[in-house]
């Protein structure tokens, strides 16, 4: 399966266009994280848009220190 064809699961389950697995791949911290989310994400369609706004401003900190790094790695 690709991520085009989890996509397409997720709409068909009624989760909205903007819920994607490379967003939640690029929201989350580790493996651990995008399986957990995908789960919520699954149970919850409806309130799947809300997880990824949770997802992302729970882990902003971590991007923005990561974001320094890179810049300072330059």
């Amino acid at each position: 399966m690709t991520a085009s064809d989890f996509n397409k699961k997720l709409q068909e389950h009624g989760c909205a266009k903007g819920v994607a697995v490379q967003k939640v791949c690029r929201l989350a911290k580790d493996e651990d994280e995008i399986r957990r989310t995908l789960d919520y994400i699954w149970s919850d369609s409806e309130g799947a848009s809300r997880v990824l706004k949770e997802l992302q401003n729970s882990n902003e900190d971590s991007y923005k220190f990561e974001n320094k790094l890179e810049s300072v790695k330059k």
